[in-house]
């Protein structure tokens, strides 16, 4: 029997948005206090984004939490 595999969403809105204010990934990780590691996974869809980090992220890219994240 095969192993179901998870199935992730990716966060387009976010990786999207940090493309166009012209931020690194590794930065805005950096000032969440986490692993740039850790920070793909929120984009990836493997890890949720914990709420503190939301905030810190939305004033980093100048935007309301709603417009990044969905949930």
């Amino acid at each position: 029997m095969k192993k179901k595999r998870k199935e992730y969403i990716y966060n387009w809105d976010l990786k999207k948005m940090i493309i166009e204010k012209g931020l690194r990934q590794t930065w805005i990780a950096n000032k969440c206090t986490v692993d740039s590691a850790i920070f793909t996974k929120y984009i990836t869809g493997e890890r949720p984004c914990p709420p503190e980090n939301k905030v810190i992220i939305a004033g980093l890219l100048n935007c309301k939490i709603k417009d990044i994240f969905k949930d």
